[in-house]
């Protein structure tokens, strides 16, 4: 055989060798294919596995978007249908489908982790659905037990009772610190100034309906320990109740998918060691065919194996490899090429993840793989949090904004004062630029109570027609108006800041119901947010209900004034009268005694009259008789 060989031809043993080398490349090329796709098979699963870590993500996302606020929209109690429930729905679906993709792979097949991972992701969508009746049977507002009780406090509100009001108002703020901050001991104090609320209504003796008004009472508290029932049913926080249970499955979701995700990885180690053995024994084979060509063609393929796996082998232990050099065009280099590729793509999704991770939320994604499933991925929980995270900026700034002005209303001022403070404060806080606050006189006419203008202060006793301009118009038809990008030739307008023509004008009326006392007119050159108009309504109410009391705690006292000062001045018309009287009664007793005088005087007269007649008929006779 030897002598035969050598007595080949060199064409003919170069084609042997290379004939032989050839098959042995190609049974290579063979194995390094089959390894290789069956690697890619593992990276697909891997990818699934990544996706699962991805929808858990969004699944739990949408739990808490809904537990946080979806719950206390009114589409919720009306159908049972909200953003978050849909968002939800989907994601545990994108779940369900990739759970029995990964379930049906043969390397996981009757996996333990498998089964527990399914019994989790089960227990936690049964557990969702329990919040989701939990926050249906609360309600929220005028939904639910929520607004049974809001009824009941109507009731007692409006009960045909003379109670204290303080005890209410104890209540009520026992009640919303409950709400606020989730604390039974605000339970306890609800009831122990309930029951101290119910003694005193019974040893009351005022006028009205006692029976009602306690009835009322006792439904207020009824619903109230309802809704905390209801609370601790759901979690007093996220360690307790249904809350408790789903953050315990979500551990265990998150633990499995590590379970499985190691398994993956300790089945991809084994299948490249695999390979490698197989390579490196042909690449052996190779040697002893030939030195010179084992030299030059193992040495070209053994470095591009190597390459190969020692990039796998990186990548497969979490380190990224460099790049590999791309020398042909064959096989190995499209290999070298997708890998290459796979690595660039992972090394993109990892850096955007870690800047997700750091808060870079406005990170835009590299445009070239955008199209990536992973990348797809990525970008919708980059937007899930991003939107996420402007929603609690804006519930915190809103928060924020509402205790300050809950400060401020406790202040103990006179109201122009206080709404002096309340508009300097709403209009630094909603960065306006111009600001006033107008009441609603006793003669149907605005009068502005407070100004604020460019960093400067100002109080300009002035008073508006109802109806006249924006402010007048606001109020009659008792509701908000806002206008935007008003041209500056356009000076026509009217508002109670004057003829100006700002870029933005919001006027809110300020109504408690149906009964509007005043307005509120700001102005500023940047655009008004829809939650810094809602944050703008909040508050107004609050200044409402607070001008709407002073004003009826100024009106009362008055009253009692002017009533007083006309008790006063009928004391002394009745003190005038009596003087007058008196005096009568000496001038009537004086004419009275003038009048009898009178009277004397004219008897005295006709005496002497009668007398005069009498000697005068005397005379006349005596003349007679001398005559005669």
């Amino acid at each position: 055989m030897k002598d035969w060989f050598l007595k080949l031809k060199i064409r003919l043993k170069l084609l042997l060798a290379f004939g032989s080398i050839l098959t042995l490349s190609v049974f290579l090329v063979v194995i390094v294919i089959s390894s290789t796709r069956s690697i890619l098979d593992f990276t697909s699963l891997n990818e699934q596995m990544d996706q699962m870590n991805i929808h858990a993500l969004m699944m739990n996302g949408h739990l808490k978007d809904f537990y946080s606020q979806g719950f206390k929209n009114p589409e919720f109690h009306l159908n049972n249908k909200s953003a978050q429930i849909s968002g939800y729905r989907k994601a545990f679906g994108h779940q369900d489908s990739l759970m029995s993709l990964i379930s049906s792979h043969n390397v996981l097949e009757n996996q333990s982790a498998v089964l527990e991972l399914m019994k989790s992701l089960d227990n936690y969508n049964k557990h969702f659905q329990s919040l989701i009746e939990a926050y249906r049977l609360r309600g929220f507002k005028d939904y639910g037990i929520e607004g049974s009780l809001r009824q009941a406090i109507h009731d007692v509100e409006e009960a045909d009772f003379n109670y204290d009001r303080a005890g209410m108002l104890m209540l009520r703020r026992h009640e919303k610190d409950f709400f606020l901050r989730k604390d039974l001991k605000y339970l306890d104090r609800f009831n122990d100034q309930i029951n101290d609320f119910n003694d005193q209504i019974q040893s009351s003796d005022s006028a009205g309906d006692k029976v009602q008004v306690l009835n009322s009472i006792k439904k207020y508290q009824e619903e109230f320990n309802n809704i905390v029932s209801i609370e601790k049913r759901i979690g007093l926080d996220n360690r307790s109740g249904i809350l408790g249970q789903i953050g315990n499955d979500y551990n265990k979701i998150e633990h499995h998918l590590v379970q499985l995700s190691e398994l993956v990885k300790s089945k991809k180690d084994a299948l490249i060691s695999k390979t490698i053995i197989i390579v490196s024994s042909l690449l052996a084979m190779q040697v002893i065919g030939g030195l010179i060509l084992i030299i030059f063609y193992s040495g070209l393929l053994n470095k591009a194996i190597r390459e190969i796996r020692n990039a796998l082998v990186m990548l497969s232990n979490g380190s990224f490899p460099k790049l590999l050099p791309i020398r042909t065009k064959d096989e190995i280099a499209q290999t070298k090429s997708a890998l290459n590729q796979l690595v660039i793509r992972i090394k993109e999704a990892v850096g955007f993840a870690e800047d997700l991770g750091n808060g870079k939320l406005n990170k835009a994604y590299n445009d070239e793989f955008k199209e990536d499933v992973l990348a797809k991925a990525i970008i919708t929980l980059q937007n899930k949090l991003v939107d996420m995270n402007r929603r609690q900026e804006i519930i915190n700034w809103t928060n924020k904004g509402l205790a300050n002005f809950s400060e401020i209303l406790k202040d103990d001022l006179a109201l122009e004062a206080l709404s002096d403070q309340l508009l300097k404060q709403l209009v630094t806080y909603t960065a306006s630029n111009q600001g006033a606050i107008y009441h609603v006189t006793e003669r149907n006419t605005l009068r502005r109570m407070a100004t604020y203008a460019y960093e400067r202060k100002r109080f300009v006793d002035q008073e508006i027609e109802m109806g006249q301009g924006l402010v007048g118009q606001a109020i009659l038809e008792k509701d908000s108006i806002y206008m935007n990008d008003i041209p500056d030739q356009y000076v026509k307008i009217t508002s109670g800041l004057g003829f100006a023509t700002p870029k933005n004008i919001l006027i809110v009326p300020l109504k408690v119901k149906d009964q509007v006392v005043g307005a509120i007119e700001l102005a500023a050159f940047s655009v008004y947010k829809t939650h810094e108009i809602s944050f703008i309504e909040k508050v107004s109410e609050n200044i409402a209900n607070l001008i709407l009391t002073k004003a009826n705690t100024d009106k009362t006292a008055r009253l009692l004034s002017e009533s007083q000062e006309k008790a006063n001045i009928l004391a002394a018309q009745e003190e005038e009268l009596r003087q007058n009287t008196e005096e009568m009664h000496a001038t009537q007793e004086q004419v009275k005694r003038n009048e009898e005088a009178a009277k004397r005087q004219i008897s005295e007269l006709e005496q002497k009259l009668l007398h005069k007649e009498k000697e005068i008929a005397t005379l006349n006779l005596k003349l007679e008789h001398s005559y005669s």
